[in-house]
């Protein structure tokens, strides 16, 4: 799985690029798609856009489920067999070309240290969430330069 990053010639604000991919049809019902945008301030540096997710890690409820298929294999030791078959060197200046985006709750993180929590569950949402994506959208907000990062271009 060889990775491919490309700098556009032309600037073009990220959330534009964001707003045009998600009005297109193929994009419209793709809930799996997400823009994380950074600030332009001191600590504000890249804004990323992940687009064609391939592969979901989720743990709910204590069951891990991998593309919303229910899995009897471990939720950490899946994603360490995968993260090491899949590893990708970054030569590039960039924050990442490949790999997860991820969410992990505190109730997730007490199960380790074998902390209870006084509180109800009321909401419904993963433990732990991973997201692997085919397409990155890199903005540089310093440089005001756009990178495409892409593993596989009948994909792209």
């Amino acid at each position: 799985m060889g990775i491919e990053v490309k700098k556009l010639e032309k600037y073009i604000d990220i959330y534009d690029i964001f707003r045009v991919l998600m009005s297109q049809d193929n994009f419209k019902d793709n809930k799996i798609s997400f823009l994380d945008s950074s600030l332009k301030n001191k600590y504000g540096k890249y804004s990323i856009i992940g687009i064609n997710s391939y592969l979901e890690l989720k743990e709910k409820n204590n069951k891990f489920y991998i593309n919303d298929k229910l899995s009897d294999e471990n939720f950490e030791e899946y994603l360490d067999r995968f993260l090491k078959k899949n590893k990708q060197e970054n030569k590039y200046n960039l924050p990442l070309i490949s790999g997860g985006i991820a969410y992990f709750s505190y109730d997730y993180g007490r199960k380790f240290e074998n902390i209870k929590t006084r509180h109800k569950k009321d909401v419904d949402i993963p433990e732990a969430i991973i997201r692997f994506y085919r397409t990155y959208i890199i903005e540089d907000i310093e440089k005001q330069e756009i990178y495409i990062s892409y593993q596989d271009k009948k994909r792209f």
